[in-house]
């Protein structure tokens, strides 16, 4: 009786584990995929105060939304306490690499770092850019379209994204409607926005309703790609409404999408679109929005999956 010997079939299925355990090892060392966020480039947001100044008081980035799988899914944003508020950070990414863009196109790259303990509501996702100044983009066009709280908007935000995106094959330009667009664009307005009003004194009740011509509906915006879908904006203006109510939903605007059968559907109100870029795993478009809910709070929506699928950030300035 020699030596403890093996069949050779229990050498082989040694042989073959142990290859597969050392596969398994190599695997478990490969570098992790990084996340991928969007955000967006912010100009300055609020008033700066001393001696802790709000890092949206000046040109920051904020990041909005983290990609799960297929979904994009908002970065926390509701805190109610100020300690809540000061572990918001622990949430964020350290340090992210974006790439900027504007209609689509990549117009250049930006870094930035998280800034810690965050000491102001308006500060919620926000990020100090380390990239320096003079190497952001700056683009003024369209700066009045998106008007910051307590501060003048010198600047229009601009879509960041941490990953390389594919060529827009769908690329989305400005159109005009054409009547029978027009036609179905005004019936869907009146589902939302069914007359206009009149009042003896300025925000005072009765209020009297009225009805409205379709020429009192303008289209703010209309975007078309190039298989004929339609996204749009529109709004009742009405010079001879006096009732200024705060607030009043009659008198926002309200956004639509429509396919190249006359289809529509409504997407929500007081948004303004930002920018559109191919953010989804498959490179389809997406559509940002900033959103606006009232005096204090303020957020953005993203669009994504052909306008079937939504996510929504936001946070409350005080």
């Amino acid at each position: 009786m020699g030596g403890l010997t093996m069949p050779r079939s229990r050498l082989f299925l040694s042989g073959v584990a142990a290859v597969v355990l050392l596969a398994g090892i190599r695997i478990s060392f490969a570098a992790p995929r990084a996340p991928v966020y969007l955000g967006v480039l912010e100009g300055p947001q609020v008033e700066a105060t001393a001696p802790n100044p709000p890092v949206s008081s000046g040109l920051h980035v904020r990041v909005l939304f983290r990609r799960d799988g297929s979904r994009w899914k908002p970065m926390e944003g509701a805190f109610g306490t100020p300690a809540a508020l000061g572990g918001t950070n622990r949430l964020a990414p350290q340090s992210v690499a974006w790439t900027v863009f504007f209609r689509g196109k990549a117009i250049g790259d930006v870094r930035s770092r998280n800034p810690g303990v965050v000491r102001w509501y308006s500060d919620v996702g926000a990020q100090i850019i380390t990239t320096p100044e003079v190497n952001i983009p700056v683009i003024r066009s369209g700066a009045r379209d998106f008007p910051a709280p307590g501060a003048v908007a010198r600047r229009r935000p601009l879509l960041l994204v941490s990953a390389p995106q594919e060529r827009n094959r769908q690329p989305w330009r400005p159109t005009v409607l054409t009547p029978a667009q027009a036609a179905t664009a005004a019936a869907a307005l009146r589902t939302w926005v069914h007359s206009s009003e009149r009042c003896r004194t300025p925000e005072q009740e009765p209020v009297r309703r009225v009805p409205y011509g379709n020429d009192r509906i303008h289209v703010l915006r209309a975007y078309r790609d190039r298989n004929g879908q339609v996204l749009l904006g529109e709004r009742l203006e009405d010079p001879r409404a006096n009732c200024a109510f705060f607030d009043d939903p009659n008198f926002v605007d309200y956004w639509f999408v429509m396919d190249r059968r006359g289809s529509i559907r409504y997407l929500g109100r007081r948004m303004t679109p930002v920018d559109v870029a191919n953010v989804d795993p498959g490179g389809r478009p997406a559509w940002l929005f900033l959103t606006s809910r009232g005096e204090d709070e303020n957020g953005y929506r993203l669009f994504y999956d052909d306008f079937r699928k939504v996510a929504s950030f936001h946070w409350i300035d005080h």
